[in-house]
């Protein structure tokens, strides 16, 4: 790297190995073992390794090889890897004075974020990868081909042209494919110099902010591209349902009714179970139920880690652009969902429905089994206005005539510790009520030393 070229050998060394850290958090978050991935982790780790052996000095390094700087990284999968070794006091420092505030034992893992100067970009940026995953590493492609267009235009000025240039045909295409390949060239170079450049970093509190800005309580929001095949339903603006809950009797009378509404409206829809609860999701009659069947636990465990890891993002976004949280339509949708499925949590069954990306409505099983068994009432209007209309004016409708003392399962939502805004208090998403506030200390893990 240019940049790098005069840089002192503590920031490069901080740089290379905050490069390694960020290719093994993905590798371990999102359980891409590509061979391009692998390679990369490789000679990232032969890089740190040669700056170490000729830096001892600085550093202070004692037979420091690779699987130190492992251990200096918090899992984030079955284990939580903590090693003190010796390093250099210059990088102890920066550490506990920048990122250990952040980071508290027994807490939630943290991903630190240095650029490619080696400066702190990023105190946090677990939350940010786990939210948008992918997204963080696609490279923008034309939305369309512009070369037929340029050929129609060129027949369309050189109109006769073929009486007296017997070849016109063949030159407008060699013009075209030599526009083609000037374009993709010059694309080539931007994308270039927009990866050698130190601003082309993505893991920094500005592009979680950017990222944010654009984002809208939506289902492509809620389920990413966890689940294979989804995205083209919602592209296709297919009728979609969520459910959850931890009662199987209750999951399939919803279930039950949905399918039942749906066939009598003669409408494509998809459902998914994506509860907590192992017990449902792998329950035979569930699974003959739905539509997506997951035959890996794991899967659930990552939708609802990336779940939390949204909610701590946004706070922080919120919390920044001076934004009241009661307000914000993202917070208090995946508030919900976590609340459903929170640790102690009783609900035994709850409903997400969408139309596409658009979320229509999301509440426990009850409310929306009491739209559904008054179907009769609102069909004509499904036949006029459409499914999503006829449910969603249904929906309000209970809902504003339903009684303030309106009781409902427990539910309950849960904060890392080493988030920097927890709030002091907080309002059910369920009924708005003030939720009682407990400090629970857990362990679910295990330390692996070697």
């Amino acid at each position: 790297m240019v940049e790098l070229e005069h840089s002192s050998p503590m920031i490069v060394a901080n740089y290379w190995m905050a490069r390694f850290i960020v290719a093994y958090t993905r590798r371990c978050i999102l359980g891409t073992d590509s061979q391009i991935q692998l390679t990369e982790q490789s000679k990232l780790s032969i890089k740190i390794k040669e700056i170490m052996t000729s830096s001892d000095s600085l550093l202070e390094v004692e037979e420091m090889g690779i699987q130190n700087i492992l251990h200096s990284v918090v899992a984030y999968r079955k284990s939580v890897m903590v090693r003190h070794k010796p390093i250099a006091q210059i990088f102890r420092r920066f550490l506990e004075d920048k990122c250990f505030p952040a980071f508290q034992a027994g807490s939630d893992p943290i991903v630190i974020s240095l650029d490619k100067r080696g400066r702190l970009v990023h105190y946090n940026a677990l939350h940010m990868i786990l939210t948008w995953r992918d997204q963080l590493y696609q490279e923008t492609t034309m939305s369309h081909d512009l070369i037929p267009s340029l050929e129609d235009e060129l027949r369309e000025r050189t109109l006769g042209a073929n009486r007296v240039i017997d070849d016109i045909d063949t030159q407008i295409h060699d013009f075209a494919s030599e526009v083609r390949k000037n374009i993709n060239n010059w694309v080539k170079d931007m994308k270039d110099k927009m990866k050698n450049s130190f601003r082309s970093y993505n893991y920094t509190s500005e592009m979680e902010q950017i990222l944010w800005d654009k984002e809208s309580w939506s289902l492509k929001l809620v389920v990413s591209n966890i689940f294979n095949g989804l995205d083209k339903r919602i592209d296709d603006e297919e009728y979609i349902f969520l459910c959850g809950g931890n009662n199987n009797k209750q999951v399939q009378e919803v279930i039950l009714k949905i399918q039942e509404v749906c066939s009598k409206l003669q409408m494509n829809r998809r459902i998914l179970y994506i509860g907590r609860s192992e017990k449902t999701l792998f329950d035979d009659e569930v699974r003959r139920m739905c539509d997506y069947k997951f035959y890996k636990y794991i899967i659930i465990k990552e939708f609802w880690t990336r779940l939390q890891s949204i909610v701590s993002s946004r706070i922080q976004y919120l919390f920044k652009m001076r934004r009241d949280e009661r307000k914000d339509e993202i917070m208090h949708g995946v508030k919900k969902l976590l609340a459903y499925e929170g640790e102690g949590s009783t609900v035994g069954v709850w409903a997400l429905l969408s139309k596409g990306n658009r979320i229509i409505a999301c509440d426990m099983g009850d409310k929306m089994l009491g739209v559904l068994n008054e179907y009769e009432k609102w069909k004509d209007s499904a036949q006029i206005n459409g499914f999503e209309r006829a449910f969603k004016d249904c929906y309000d409708m209970l809902n504003s005539s339903s009684p303030t003392s309106y009781q409902h399962s427990h539910c309950s939502l849960n904060y890392p510790s080493n988030l920097d805004k927890i709030p002091d208090t907080q309002s059910c998403p369920q009924c708005n009520h003030h939720m009682h506030k407990f400090v629970t200390f857990s362990c679910c893990h295990t330390f692996i030393d070697h």
